[in-house]
C-alpha cells in the first residue's frame, strides 16, 4: 500500500465507513441470544457504536425481546 500523504485529497484518503443496523432478538433463541452478544462484543471493542437498545416482555411469545440500533465500523483503502 503506498504511503498516503495527508495533504492529499479526500478521495485518496482511507475512509471510515459506518454501516447502520437494526434488528430484532428474540431471547428464547439461542441463535438471537449468541448474536447478541456478538453485537455487544462489537460495541465493548469498539468496532460498532451504540445507538438504541429496547427490552420489552412479549407475552404472546412467553419470551423478552430486544430491539437493537448500532452501526458497524470498517475503513476503506483509496484507489489509486
Amino acid at each position: 500500500m503506498p504511503l498516503i500523504d495527508p495533504k492529499d485529497p479526500d478521495h485518496k484518503q482511507i475512509q471510515e465507513i459506518w454501516e447502520a443496523k437494526v434488528r430484532v432478538f428474540r431471547l428464547k433463541v439461542p441463535d438471537d441470544v449468541t448474536a447478541l452478544a456478538d453485537v455487544w462484543q462489537r460495541i465493548c471493542d469498539l468496532k460498532s457504536k451504540f445507538s438504541e437498545n429496547n427490552t420489552q416482555w412479549s407475552a404472546k411469545d412467553d419470551n423478552f425481546v430486544v430491539m437493537m440500533r448500532w452501526a458497524d465500523l470498517s475503513y476503506v483503502a483509496p484507489t489509486i
